[in-house]
């Protein structure tokens, strides 16, 4: 298992819903990081529900576990590389999913996502939960 791992937005909401096989891989990680895109994704999430101001809440306990892994120089060049080579492959995925493995790669952390199309992404570390 990779030392840091990044939770996609999926991770973090089965683990928010009380995913034990999510909650034991987080627990053995060296070091998990939350991107400033999936915080972006989980505080949308959140206003838009009908308990706001609980899942913002549960979100900031959520964030105040991690390491915050900001959009920097090293995530910025790791996203044009990444979103050149799906594009000239003919491979798009979802932008939002393009920033997400950028700042993995620039960390050398791997994705825990149970989203397929990451795969499209050379040299992104990825797991599983399923």
């Amino acid at each position: 298992m990779p030392g840091s791992i990044i939770p996609d937005t999926n991770a973090f909401i089965a683990l928010l819903a009380g995913d034990a096989r999510v909650a034991a891989i987080l627990d053995a990680a060296g070091d998990v990081l939350v991107s400033a895109v999936v915080l972006g994704e989980l505080t949308y999430g959140a206003l838009n529900s009908r308990m706001a101001d609980t899942n913002l809440a549960r979100i900031r306990a959520l964030r105040d576990e991690c390491r915050f892994a900001a959009v920097d120089e090293a995530v910025v060049a790791a996203y044009g590389r990444v979103r050149l080579d799906l594009k000239q492959r003919g491979r798009p995925i979802p932008e939002n999913d393009i920033w997400i493995a950028a700042t993995a790669i620039a960390s050398g952390a791997a994705v825990l996502t149970r989203d397929e199309h990451f795969q499209e992404i050379d040299g992104l570390a990825l797991m599983s939960w399923t």
